[in-house]
């Protein structure tokens, strides 16, 4: 199923003119913030296309485009919203921050600011062939110094990106990345695959905080739940149980290193 057409939905609707309701600005950020990161990644681009084209239409940029129209309130919470949670699937999302950027703009925030503040979320999607695709030297370009990323897709791009934010603290993965890989600065770091290796954790010396994600079904790693019966016997809950504190699992995460479960 297909998602809505906001843009589509916004413009049929008759609505008598009337000022717009002003919202408390801290509310209006919130109530955008969740509708922005809640919207799916932009489709890749066709094949010969050009970064310097018109970006293609995508559900992030109409509803953006939508959003940003109602007035001068939204229209600044907006840039601030989309400059602290910058999302970047394609390449039109790229020329859509390109193009978005002006040299003066409402808000006196300073956009530079926002950008070194604020959470990166990148998917280094597979581009068809002959289409230019995401690039890490271009994400980084656009948001020099994230203070947090949050990263999937390509192995290979993601630690080329990694490794141009050497100070980077809090991280996001959803997926194993190369063995060889060391990320020093990184304290906070979660895990969005299932189960992990414990010596996925050897890239990350300095790590203070680790979350996980809870384990869906039984594995290998993390076999049905036991309990002793009347007869001494064990016999399995059918429920699955996930490393304990003290597990084999927990022993090899090492000491000073808090693990949540999501």
């Amino acid at each position: 199923m297909s998602p809505p057409d906001i843009a589509a939905i916004l413009a049929s609707m008759h609505i008598p003119a009337r000022p717009p309701l002003r919202l408390p600005n801290e509310l209006l950020e919130h109530v955008l913030t969740l509708v922005w990161c809640a919207l799916p990644p932009s489709p890749a681009p066709p094949p010969c296309s050009s970064l310097l084209a018109r970006p293609a239409k995508s559900v992030r940029w109409t509803t953006h485009a939508a959003l940003a129209s109602v007035d001068r309130q939204w229209r600044a919470t907006m840039r601030r919203v989309r400059l602290r949670h910058v999302h970047l699937a394609a390449c039109c999302d790229l020329a859509a921050y390109t193009r978005l950027r002006p040299a003066a703009d409402d808000d006196d925030d300073d956009e530079t600011a926002l950008l070194a503040h604020g959470r990166l979320t990148v998917l280094f999607a597979r581009a068809p062939e002959n289409a230019p695709a995401l690039a890490p030297a271009a994400v980084a370009a656009l948001v020099p110094a994230p203070a947090h990323v949050d990263a999937a897709g390509d192995p290979a791009r993601i630690q080329a990106l990694l490794a141009r934010y050497p100070r980077l603290r809090s991280l996001a993965l959803h997926a194993p990345l190369a063995p060889r890989a060391r990320f020093p600065s990184v304290r906070a770091l979660t895990l969005l695959y299932a189960p992990p290796a414990p010596a996925d954790l050897a890239a990350f010396p300095a790590l203070a905080r680790l979350r996980l994600l809870r384990v869906p079904k039984a594995s290998a790693a993390f076999p049905p739940a036991t309990q002793s019966g009347e007869d001494g016997k064990e016999k399995t809950r059918g429920a699955c149980r996930e490393p304990a504190v003290g597990s084999a699992w927990e022993r090899e995460v090492r000491a000073g290193v808090v693990v949540e479960r999501m």
